[in-house]
C-alpha cells in the first residue's frame, strides 16, 4: 500500500505542504513522540464526486428546514462538539502539537461561533421587504438570501478546528452543505468533527462530511462544489483560485500575512512588549495573523526592545507542561523560517533572543528569535516567515510604519499600540483587522469580520459578513394591482417620462434645498457644541519642547496653585542675577507654546492663518540673555499641571490662582525670595493676572511690572468667531451651551473690568488687525487700565494671532526695556 510522500522540494513546497504529495494513504503522528497516530484512506475522483453527490441529496431538506429547523440541528452539534471538548482538545495537541491548552481554546472558538450564528442568521439572511418607489405604489419588493448549495472547504493545520470550524458553521447555518478536506498534517480533526455531525444530527448525515486527502483531493473537491472556501499560502491560493476561474465558480481566500505591529512613542511599552511578544510567538508564531515584523518609532526602540527581549527569553517550544509553544509540524516549514532569520542576519540584522539552531528539517521544535536593526526589505520583514521570528525595524516616526505597512502586498492584521492616537493609525492601515494596544484580539470576537487583501487573499469569515459571504441575494418584486402609469408594457402614454423627469427634478431641487438648511442648521448647532466643550474641557497640548533645545539649563518644578492644585514648570537660572520674571501662557497653549503644524491643533487654527508652530523656549533664552531667572508655568488643566475645576477653562476666573501659586513660590525659593518680580502672562495667562490683582491684591505687593500680550475677553473673541461664520445672531446661544457646560457666563469672564484694578506698569501689545479679535477689546482695557505708566504696542502687517505670540522673540527690544525700566 503507498503511504505519504514526505519528500518535499523548495520549487514546490508551500506552508501547505508539497501540492505535488500523493499516496493511497493519509498517515497521521503525534508531534510529542513522533510516533503514528492513524491511518485514512485518501479519496479519489470517484470518492469526492460521490460525497458531492451525497452533499447535494442533502442540500434542499437542510435548506427546507428553515432557520428554526436548522437552529435545532445546530444547538444539538454544539452540545455534542461541547461533551468531546476535551478529547477533540487532545487530539488537537497529539495532531499539531500545540499545548493542550491551546486545544481547548479552538474548541471554545469553534463553540463561540455556532453561538454567534444560532443568535444572528436569522437577522442577517432572513427576508428584508423593500420600500417601493413612489413610481411603483403597486409593486412589493424584497430581497431573500440564498444558499450557493454545495460548499467545499479546505482547512489548515496550524489551527486545524478554529479556523475551518467557523467557516463550516456560517456555511451550514446560511442553508448550505458543506464538504470539508482537512489538511493531511490533522486530519483526525477533521475527521472527528464530522463524526460528531452524523451523531448529532443523524437525519441529515451528508449536510456536513469530510473528505481525506492531500493536494489532489482538494482540486478534486473544487471542481464540483458551488462554492470554495479555502485557507492556507498564497501561492496554493492561486492554484485554487485558477481552478475556480474556469468555472467560474466563487471563493472565500484566506491567505497569507506578514502582519505588522506600529508602536508610537507614547505607547504603554510595558503592556506593548508582553502583547507583541505573545502576538509573535503564540501558536510557535504559526499563524496568518501573527505578529512578524514590529515598526517601532526610535525614541522608544530600544527600551523596547529590552522588555520583549525579556519576555521572548522566556518562552520554550517543547513538548513539555512548562514549554509555551510547541513544534512545527510540517517539517518542510522550518527551512524557511531559518532561511528567513539568515537573510535578516546577513544583512545586518542582531538576534537578541535566538536565533534557531541549524539542523535537519525533523527537528521539529523551533526556538524563538528575536531580530532588531532588520532592514526593511529583509525577508523577514517583507514576506510571511510562519514560525516564531519577529522582525524589529526601527523607524523615524508613525508615518515611517504606517507607509511600509501599506506598501506591502499583503493585507490581513496588525496591531497599534499609542496612548493618544491608537484609533487614528489603525484607520489609515490598508488591512483587514487591526487591535489597538493589544494583539490579535479581532480574532477572538466572533461578531468581527475576518480577512484581508491583496496577496492576503478576498472575502470574510466571521461576523455578520461570514454569514453572508455563503448566500446570494435573491431580489423579487410582486405586482399587487392596477398600475398608474405603466411603465413595464408598451402601454405607457406620450409623454409619461418627460413629465416623471420634470417632476423628479423639481422634488431634488427643493429636496437639496431643504437639506442644505438643514446641514447648515445641524453643522453650526454642532460647532456652537465644540466651542461650548473647549471651555468645559479644553484639549491639552504637549509640551514638546524644552529649553534645552536652546542651550539652556533648568529645573522641573512643582508647586502648589493658591488652592492647592499641583503646578508643573521650568525654572531657568540666571546666575548672579536678582531679577524674576514669571511666564504663563495662552489658551490651549503650555509653557513651551503649541505645535500647530502637527494634527489635530492645525486643522483647528490654519483657516484663521495660524497653521505654524509657538515654540516659547527661544524668549526664555533671550529673557536669561538679559540677565533675569525665569519661572514658566503651565495652568491648571493646561500642559502638566493638575486638573481643577471639573476640567473647565473659566478665563481667568480661577486660573487667577494660579497666578498667585506662582508668586508664592518664587517668594518661598532661596534663589528669587529676594528678587525683584516681573510679571509676562500671555493671553489667558493676562486675563488670569488681571483677575488676580482683582481677587488677591495683596499679593502683588513688590511686584514690579506686567508685560501682556493680547488679553482678550471671551464675549468679544466667540463673538468674533461667529461673525466669521455669518451666525453672530447665535451668540446668546452659544453663551447658554458655556454656561451649561462651565456654569460660567460671559458677563463674569471679563478681563475688560479686571483691568481696573491693575496697580503695576503695565505693557500691552496685540496684532491689530488679528482676525480672531477686535482691536477695541485691548483698547478697552488698556484705557480701563488706572495707573500712568502703561503702554499699548500695536503689531502690523499680519492678521496672524500667533505673530504676536511670537513678537517677543522677533522684536523683543520694547518688551526688554519695559523690564529694564521697572526691574
Amino acid at each position: 500500500m503507498t503511504t505519504q510522500t514526505t519528500q518535499t522540494t523548495q520549487s514546490t513546497a508551500t506552508r501547505d505542504g508539497d501540492p505535488d504529495t500523493t499516496g493511497d494513504e493519509v498517515i497521521t503522528f503525534d508531534q510529542s513522540t513522533g510516533d503514528e497516530l492513524a491511518r485514512y484512506r485518501a479519496a479519489g475522483p470517484e470518492q469526492v464526486g460521490a460525497a458531492v453527490q451525497v452533499a447535494r441529496t442533502a442540500a434542499g431538506p437542510w435548506w427546507d428546514l428553515g432557520f428554526d429547523g436548522r437552529a435545532v440541528r445546530l444547538r444539538a452539534w454544539r452540545r455534542e462538539i461541547a461533551r468531546g471538548g476535551e478529547d477533540l482538545a487532545a487530539l488537537i495537541h497529539a495532531e499539531n502539537g500545540k499545548s493542550l491548552e491551546d486545544g481547548r481554546a479552538e474548541v471554545l472558538s469553534v463553540l463561540g461561533h455556532l453561538t454567534f450564528a444560532l443568535d444572528n442568521v436569522e437577522r442577517v439572511l432572513g427576508r428584508r421587504e423593500i420600500p417601493a418607489p413612489a413610481a411603483m405604489p403597486h409593486q412589493r419588493a424584497w430581497v431573500e438570501h440564498l444558499p450557493y448549495g454545495v460548499v467545499g472547504v479546505i482547512g489548515p493545520w496550524n489551527f486545524p478546528l478554529g479556523t475551518p470550524g467557523a467557516i463550516v458553521i456560517h456555511a451550514l447555518a446560511a442553508g448550505n452543505a458543506v464538504i470539508l478536506k482537512p489538511s493531511p498534517v490533522t486530519t483526525g480533526v477533521g475527521v472527528w468533527l464530522a463524526r460528531s455531525w452524523r451523531r448529532a444530527v443523524p437525519d441529515l448525515p451528508g449536510a456536513f462530511q469530510a473528505v481525506v486527502g492531500f493536494a489532489a483531493t482538494g482540486r478534486h473537491l473544487t471542481t464540483g462544489v458551488d462554492k470554495v472556501a479555502f485557507t492556507g499560502s498564497v501561492r496554493s491560493g492561486r492554484a485554487v483560485a485558477a481552478d475556480c476561474a474556469t468555472r467560474l465558480t466563487p471563493a472565500l481566500l484566506e491567505l497569507g500575512g506578514n502582519d505588522a505591529v506600529v508602536v508610537a512613542q507614547d505607547a504603554d511599552l510595558d503592556s506593548a512588549a508582553a502583547h507583541i511578544t505573545w502576538g509573535a510567538l503564540q501558536n510557535a508564531g504559526l499563524g496568518c495573523i501573527s505578529l512578524e515584523v514590529a515598526y517601532v518609532v526610535d525614541a522608544v526602540h530600544d527600551t523596547l526592545v529590552e522588555k520583549i527581549a525579556a519576555h521572548a527569553g522566556r518562552v520554550h517550544a517543547g513538548s513539555g507542561d512548562d514549554d509555551l509553544i510547541g513544534p512545527v509540524p510540517l517539517p518542510a516549514q522550518i527551512p524557511v523560517i531559518r532561511h528567513h532569520v539568515a537573510d535578516a542576519l546577513r544583512r545586518g540584522a542582531t538576534a537578541v533572543v535566538g536565533p534557531p539552531a541549524d539542523g535537519g528539517t525533523d527537528d521539529r521544535y523551533v526556538q524563538p528569535t528575536i531580530l532588531v536593526d532588520v532592514p526593511p526589505d529583509a525577508l523577514a520583514a517583507t514576506e510571511e516567515t510562519f514560525g516564531p521570528v519577529l522582525a524589529i525595524v526601527r523607524v523615524r516616526d508613525t508615518e515611517e510604519a504606517i507607509t511600509r505597512i501599506n506598501a506591502s502586498p499583503y493585507g490581513l492584521g496588525s496591531a497599534v499600540f499609542s496612548r493618544d492616537r491608537g484609533e487614528d493609525i489603525a484607520r489609515r492601515l490598508r488591512v483587514g483587522m487591526t487591535s489597538v494596544n493589544d494583539a490579535l484580539a479581532f480574532s477572538q470576537n466572533a461578531g468581527l469580520p475576518f480577512g484581508g487583501r491583496g496577496h492576503s487573499g478576498h472575502g470574510r469569515k466571521h461576523g455578520d459578513e461570514g454569514l453572508l459571504e455563503f448566500v446570494y441575494p435573491h431580489a423579487i418584486t410582486v405586482h399587487t394591482g392596477p398600475t398608474p402609469t405603466p411603465t413595464t408594457t408598451f402601454a405607457r402614454p406620450p409623454g409619461a417620462m418627460a413629465r416623471a423627469l420634470a417632476a423628479a427634478r423639481d422634488r431634488l431641487d427643493a429636496d437639496d434645498q431643504t437639506e442644505r438648511t438643514d446641514t447648515m442648521s445641524d453643522q453650526m448647532s454642532h460647532l456652537l457644541d465644540r466651542i461650548a466643550a473647549g471651555f468645559s474641557h479644553p484639549p491639552r497640548s504637549p509640551v514638546l519642547h524644552s529649553p534645552r533645545e536652546v542651550g539652556l539649563d533648568f529645573e522641573d518644578v512643582t508647586f502648589p496653585s493658591h488652592d492647592g492644585v499641583p503646578l508643573e514648570g521650568w525654572f531657568l537660572p540666571a546666575p548672579g542675577s536678582t531679577k524674576l520674571v514669571i511666564a504663563n501662557h495662552p489658551m490651549g497653549f503650555t509653557r513651551a507654546g503649541l505645535p500647530t503644524h502637527l494634527e489635530p491643533w492645525h486643522s483647528a487654527w490654519a483657516a484663521s492663518g495660524n497653521g505654524f508652530e509657538v515654540d516659547f523656549n527661544p524668549d526664555y533664552r533671550i529673557l536669561h540673555d538679559a540677565g533675569y531667572h525665569v519661572l514658566a508655568y503651565d495652568l491648571r488643566n493646561h500642559g502638566l499641571s493638575g486638573a481643577a475645576n471639573g476640567g473647565i477653562s473659566s478665563s481667568g476666573l480661577f486660573e487667577a490662582r494660579d497666578v498667585v501659586g506662582a508668586l508664592t513660590y518664587a517668594r518661598h525659593r532661596p534663589d528669587t525670595r529676594d528678587a525683584t518680580i516681573g510679571l509676562f502672562s500671555r493671553c489667558l495667562g493676562a486675563s488670569s493676572t488681571f483677575a488676580a490683582m482683582t481677587q488677591f491684591p495683596q499679593a502683588f505687593e513688590g511686584v514690579r511690572c506686567l508685560v501682556a500680550p493680547q488679553p482678550v475677553t471671551a464675549r468679544v473673541i466667540m463673538e468674533r468667531r461667529l461673525a466669521l461664520l455669518d451666525a453672530a445672531e447665535r451668540l446668546n446661544d452659544l453663551e447658554q451651551l458655556i454656561i451649561r457646560h462651565t456654569g460660567i457666563d460671559f458677563a463674569r469672564r471679563s478681563p475688560q473690568e479686571w483691568a481696573r484694578h491693575v496697580r503695576v506698569p503695565t505693557f500691552l501689545y496685540q496684532v491689530r488687525d488679528d482676525i480672531l479679535t477686535d482691536p477695541d477689546d485691548v483698547q478697552t482695557m488698556y484705557d480701563n487700565i488706572p495707573v500712568t505708566d502703561k503702554k499699548l504696542h500695536w503689531i502690523d502687517g499680519t492678521t496672524a494671532r500667533w505673530d504676536g505670540y511670537l513678537e517677543f522673540q522677533r522684536r523683543p527690544e520694547p518688551m526688554l526695556d519695559w523690564f529694564a525700566t521697572y526691574l
